[in-house]
């Protein structure tokens, strides 16, 4: 089994990009980011945790996380998002390894994750993706994504996300240059990109069978 880690800022179009792999043979997907979703379910572990962490501002009516009330809290504090991350990383990890588990002789995994490169768990792969774009396609796709933000308050709120993730340029420090993917332009365009990246994988994953 290849193991491959996806990854990319905040409104780069991970997501997109995945969804293309996704569509590829032998390529099973796990999103970190509904793992999450799992951990936040009221009566979970985590969730147990988070709510202790961060006080009951952070909860719905319904008395689940309201990720956007605990967003505005953990990305204003340095502190409090390390806080955070210590709580649910490790059990993001713990579940990666259980749905991989699961997979048996499946040819690639692609396990995709925002702060991959900031955790260090790109460690864990044997290829590490990078999906980048310019930061004006980045704010148009943010502002689709928030449409009751102004551009003024869709640039200030996606600048505060970027602040407390790596730069493109840290993350191509630890990423080979052939595995970068530039999604500024159109689906074309990063579809050809993605086909590169996928025979060299396939390739790859072929010859450890």
């Amino acid at each position: 089994m290849l193991r491959v880690g996806l990854t990319g800022g905040t409104a780069c179009g991970k997501s997109t990009v995945v969804e293309m792999f996704r569509r590829k043979p032998h390529i099973h997907v796990i999103d970190a980011d509904k793992l999450v979703h799992e951990l936040y379910q009221p009566g979970a572990a985590v969730y147990h945790r988070v709510v202790a962490a961060f006080g009951g501002g952070i909860l719905a009516g319904d008395g689940s996380i309201d990720r956007v009330a605990l967003a505005n809290v953990v990305f204003n504090d340095r502190e409090k998002l390390m806080q955070l991350e210590s709580i649910v990383h490790p059990a993001v990890v713990l579940l990666q390894d259980r749905e991989i588990a699961k997979l048996g002789k499946t040819d690639i995994v692609m396990v995709e994750a925002t702060k991959m490169l900031e955790a260090g768990t790109h460690k864990r792969y044997d290829e590490v993706l990078l999906v980048i774009c310019r930061p004006e396609v980045q704010l148009e796709r943010f502002q689709k994504r928030h449409p009751n933000l102004s551009r003024e308050q869709a640039a200030a709120e996606l600048k505060r996300r970027i602040a407390a993730q790596f730069s493109d340029e840290q993350r191509r420090a630890l990423v080979p240059p052939q595995n970068v993917i530039d999604n500024s332009g159109n689906p074309e365009e990063s579809a050809q990109q993605v086909e590169r990246i996928y025979m060299k994988l396939a390739a790859r994953a072929e010859s450890q069978a």
